[in-house]
């Protein structure tokens, strides 16, 4: 049997250890919270800053975020915010529609990293034109954290860390004061024993947070000879540095989960923090919405997300796997074109890099 009541102070506790985890203990004017979560860390700061500034009710969202933010934006609409969705080209020359809503803007959603290249995100151009103002900025950062300092523009700036699915940590500045009903309520330890800043730092790397480093050098060599049929996704027009944990590129003519399985490389559960392999293939992915804005803005369509694969370093340094991809393609093709139909014992040419 169980008493079924919430345990009091396990989001106190929560908090304190993700401030440690993050290094952040000498840093008492920046306030560190846990949510489970992206979605509930955006929610739950955007609405308690609605709610505590109800004179302005103007909000702006990078549209290239996707459904996270115009999912947000609807609500806070039906809340009588107005909401205005801005693109990337738009947040390289923000004086145009950043003037007119100045005085009344209550919150900018962007991103500080591309959730699925990796790659860092920035634009001077808009960090000057907010710099005199006083509203809010809600950044996410999906990785970026792992490798850069995390350091805020602003006290009105919050930065949006993804750990994993499950856990989200909000690094706020001094005037960022939001209530967070939901986040205070959950129960956030496992048999009353909330998680240890060890144990939340092991999920985000090794090292310290903002100094992981990764072999780029590994990802540099196999971009320098793709495989055969791949190519490279144009950058973000905001990118100010490639993504430093992965390579992407993609096939026109064949699925890239299939690709993958195919060559005998095994993908693996779509939450998992450190995968060595991902695909965009529809068959893994059941929401388009997914890659619809990222493919936009880099003037693709949805038949890109279909070819999509994205390599760790360890897995482009692998010799043997431009020879498997290669290979595999060849043997798609054929299937496709009715040359030749699926042997019935599984192709063992790529057996070195299998799992």
């Amino acid at each position: 049997m169980r008493f079924d009541v919430p345990v009091e102070g396990s989001w106190d506790a929560m908090n304190e250890a993700c401030r440690r985890a993050f290094g952040l203990e000498g840093s008492p004017d920046v306030g560190v919270y846990a949510f489970q979560g992206l979605a509930n860390a955006a929610w739950e700061i955007s609405l308690g800053l609605a709610r505590g500034f109800p004179h302005r009710r103007t909000v702006a969202y990078w549209l290239d975020e996707g459904a996270l933010f115009e999912d947000l934006a609807g609500r806070l609409s039906g809340d009588g915010c107005t909401a205005r969705a801005v693109d990337s080209t738009e947040m390289r020359d923000p004086k145009a529609w950043l003037e007119p809503m100045q005085k009344d803007l209550l919150l900018l959603l962007d991103s500080a990293d591309d959730a699925i290249s990796g790659e860092a995100l920035e634009s001077p151009e808009l960090e000057a034109a907010l710099s005199p103002s006083r509203a809010f900025r809600i950044r996410i950062s999906h990785g970026r954290h792992r490798f850069d300092p995390l350091v805020l523009a602003s006290p009105y700036e919050a930065r949006l860390c993804s750990v994993d699915s499950w856990l989200a940590v909000a690094v706020c500045g001094a005037r960022v004061k939001f209530e967070a009903p939901i986040a205070r309520r959950l129960s956030w330890g496992v048999d009353g024993a909330v998680p240890t800043a060890p144990e939340i730092h092991a999920r985000i790397g090794a090292a310290p947070i903002g100094q992981i480093d990764v072999d780029r050098e590994r990802l540099a060599r196999f971009e320098a000879s793709l495989p055969e049929g791949a190519r490279f996704l144009p950058p973000s027009p905001l990118a100010s540095a490639c993504a430093r944990d992965r390579i992407l590129f993609y096939y026109d003519d064949v699925d890239g989960a299939s690709l993958l399985e195919e060559a005998g490389l095994a993908l693996e559960a779509v939450d998992r923090t450190h995968a060595k392999v991902e695909a965009g293939s529809g068959f893994r992915w059941k929401d388009p919405r997914v890659f619809e804005r990222f493919l936009a803005s880099r003037g693709l369509d949805r038949r890109a997300a279909r070819g999509l694969i994205a390599l760790s370093p360890e897995m482009a340094a692998d010799p043997g796997l431009r020879a498997a991809l290669d290979g595999a393609r060849q043997r798609i093709l054929a299937i496709q074109s009715g040359a030749t139909t699926r042997p019935t014992s599984p192709d063992t040419s790529s057996a070195a890099i299998r799992k």
